[in-house]
């Protein structure tokens, strides 16, 4: 189907819309996202992408860019002329849309994009059949939670937490859940130590089953080098209480989450916060 826009030029077609709601889905996504997910090229891409955003149905989001980081200069948003389509077409409530004036901080948006980098990979691995994916959720909302936690000999407080997003996937007749954690190095050592303690209780209290079903949970975490992996990968070994160590947590350095090769992610790239050296493992075993 293709729509006539209000004093426009642009005739927008199923896959612009496709566009509009996978902005209003993933908040910010890169060129090389939106192509992956959309277009046969690169080049197919920014020449749409340009038009759609001269329509001002998506805006490019002006973000600070560091000279390591080539994949900032290219971020689009949902416009308001975008999140009106998207309400016509489909009778649902007005989508959360980006003002063409936002400016976000390169930390902000890298974060997002390196989250959305997995569920790209995700949705790619789906289409490809290796995996299926039955769930995604990201709204605090539905990732956060909180348990309380002994913090002193004296003193014991609720510690709240909220992952960055949750997926459901079901593969080899399988079916497995996870939390992730992606850690760009900005956070506290300290802080991250807490969270996986809050993270181990809530589990093992089983408020994690009743929040998300009964199907095997995970909480994997995506960290910027090998040097903050294993850092995190004590913390984490530290968690349990009354042992050492536990295979809910899972690191990986997030390089691996390549949505040029989707299914490196599931490979040996994976290292449990079990005692010991880290051994590699897949994340998902035949």
């Amino acid at each position: 189907m293709i729509e006539h826009l209000p004093s426009k030029t642009l005739r927008l077609t199923a896959r612009d819309v496709d566009i509009l709601s996978g902005l209003a889905s993933y908040r910010f996504m890169s060129t090389d996202q939106l192509a992956a997910l959309h277009f046969p090229s690169q080049d197919s891409a920014r020449m749409r992408l340009r038009k759609l955003a001269a329509a001002k149905l998506i805006h490019k989001i002006q973000v600070p860019v560091r000279p390591h980081d080539a994949r900032a200069k290219q971020v689009f948003a949902l416009g308001r002329s975008g999140s009106l389509v998207l309400r016509r077409r489909t009778g649902q409530p007005l989508a959360p849309f980006a003002p063409s004036h936002q400016r976000r901080s390169g930390t902000f948006v890298e974060h997002t994009l390196r989250r959305n980098d997995l569920r790209v990979c995700l949705e790619l691995l789906h289409r490809r059949f290796e995996l299926q994916l039955l769930s995604w959720r990201q709204a605090p909302s539905e990732v956060g939670a909180s348990i309380c936690l002994r913090v002193s000999s004296r003193r014991a407080q609720r510690v709240p937490f909220v992952a960055d997003a949750f997926f459901t996937v079901l593969q080899n007749g399988r079916c497995e859940s996870f939390l992730v954690e992606v850690d760009l190095g900005t956070v506290r050592r300290a802080r991250m130590a807490l969270k996986y303690r809050a993270y181990w209780k809530w589990w093992k209290t089983g408020a994690a089953r009743v929040r998300f079903g009964g199907a095997p949970l995970r909480i994997l975490t995506l960290t910027s080098s090998t040097r903050r992996l294993q850092s995190l990968r004590e913390s984490a070994t530290r968690a349990p209480e009354g042992k050492p160590g536990s295979a809910l947590f899972w690191f990986a350095e997030v390089e691996n989450v390549d949505i040029a090769e989707p299914e490196r992610m599931l490979g040996r790239v994976w290292q449990t916060a079990m005692p010991g050296p880290g051994v590699r493992k897949p994340l998902i075993s035949n």
